[in-house]
């Protein structure tokens, strides 16, 4: 209920990269990248509501591209 599935940031995006960003939705509990492609991370935030405000953006980039933002 807190977690986020996101991809469609560059090859080789750290956590932290991750984590910043979201971390203006809410304190981040945790990231992790899939570490054999990294295509994607689950981003989890300390709340709930952290995780609605993130879902509520209807578009979110990193380094110039477009994130892909779901529920996980």
């Amino acid at each position: 209920r807190r977690s986020l599935f996101v991809s469609g940031f560059a090859r080789g995006a750290s956590g932290q990269e991750l984590a910043e960003h979201f971390g203006t939705y809410g304190e981040v509990a945790s990231v992790v990248v899939d570490k054999e492609k990294g295509v994607y991370a689950i981003v989890e935030l300390q709340d709930a509501a952290g995780r609605e405000r993130a879902l509520a953006e209807p578009q979110h980039s990193l380094a110039g591209r477009r994130l892909r933002v779901r529920p996980r």
